[in-house]
């Protein structure tokens, strides 16, 4: 009796703490845990032109999960598999210069990616064109070579993603 009782109280906990944990957390997302994130060391804040359109596009479309919003400043802290991202409407604050599109002109964001196919899927059923790929790279890394299935697609606002889903390793000729 005192054994179903304490797994009783056991079950109920962990029911409230499923209750509370983020998205992210439900779907066994990589970098985070119940009741606290853990922030990768480089997280790219990207300003967009019109922030309902991207949180659509990055959480409808490329299925992020939103981690925490502050609609207030039009700003969203976004997760995929591990890999951390964050908009925010243009405001002035932090731009160096003039934004048009396509932004982020000469830099690409490289996704690591359990699945490529579920990435191009998504990309499909929501009419979104696939800049290249998917396709097969190869790249030399020491005496390895690294082969990755990668895509490349832009987002509203023409940041280049490169979506990248390990294929194998060989050794270099």
């Amino acid at each position: 009796m005192i054994i179903r009782s304490l797994l009783v109280d056991l079950l109920s906990e962990y029911s409230s703490l499923l209750s509370c944990c983020s998205l992210a957390w439900r779907e066994k997302s990589l970098r985070t845990r119940c009741f606290r994130l853990i922030f990768n060391r480089l997280i790219p804040e990207l300003s967009v032109s019109n922030f309902e359109r991207s949180l659509s596009f990055y959480t409808d479309v490329l299925l992020f999960a939103i981690e925490y919003q502050r609609p207030e400043h039009l700003f969203a802290f976004l997760n995929f598999q591990g890999s951390q991202l964050m908009i925010e409407q243009q405001n002035g604050y932090w731009e160096t210069g003039t934004l048009e599109y396509p932004c982020g002109r000469g830099i690409n964001f490289s996704i690591q990616v359990d699945s490529l196919d579920d990435v191009v899927e998504s990309l499909n059923r929501n009419n979104h064109p696939i800049r290249i790929g998917p396709k097969v790279n190869a790249y030399r890394k020491g005496d390895r070579i690294l082969r990755h299935r990668e895509l490349l697609v832009l987002d509203p606002d023409g940041y280049l993603l490169r979506f990248t889903q390990h294929f194998g390793l060989d050794e270099a000729e």
